[in-house]
């Protein structure tokens, strides 16, 4: 649930850039993906890039590398590469990480990717102290109570997670918008 809800901000995030590139209501395509590097490029933003796309927007980005020409490849995910960068990961377009998440938002038929650069969103956590009386599972970023009643005979396990992020830079992120 954690991962879900952390996925979620991040997609509420993204959708929220000041520069969108895709056609609404059209497939995604390399020429959109092309497109948000180049509108990275002429930003400054330096790279590596990181991509994260609707597993709907990946699929018609792949569809439409079918067509190119010369030696433009899409490196899938290994088991390697999963166990280090985790799930979603897609693979690497171009030097390009690509994660696939079904939590983009979505918006007028649309879908709202994005493409960004190291330093355009920040994330940030708090933790939970220790109840007295409960017991309590924590690992850096949730925590999970677990509290018993004898007399109704149940056990109530509660989750908490004191998270957000935010865009830093808008300059450093460009929206893919293309159909759902």
């Amino acid at each position: 649930e954690y991962e879900q809800l952390f996925s979620s901000l991040v997609c509420n995030a993204i959708a929220g850039f000041g520069t969108d590139v895709g056609t609404s209501g059209s497939d995604m395509t390399v020429s959109d993906f092309f497109s948000a590097m180049f509108q990275l490029e002429i930003s400054n933003v330096p790279g590596p890039y990181t991509a994260i796309l609707h597993p709907r927007q990946l699929a018609d980005m792949r569809e439409s590398l079918r067509a190119e020409g010369g030696a433009v490849q899409f490196a899938d995910a290994t088991m390697e590469m999963l166990a280090i960068k985790g799930q979603g990961y897609a693979g690497n377009f171009l030097g390009t990480d690509i994660y696939k998440i079904s939590k983009v938002t979505s918006s007028g038929g649309n879908r709202n990717g994005a493409l960004f650069g190291a330093n355009c969103l920040g994330y940030r956590i708090g933790t939970i102290e220790q109840v007295i009386g409960s017991t309590l599972i924590r690992a850096d970023e949730y925590a999970v109570e677990f509290e018993r009643d004898a007399s109704k005979g149940i056990t109530e396990v509660v989750g908490h997670a004191y998270c957000g992020v935010a865009v830093l830079e808008d300059a450093r992120g460009v929206g893919i918008v293309t159909d759902a």
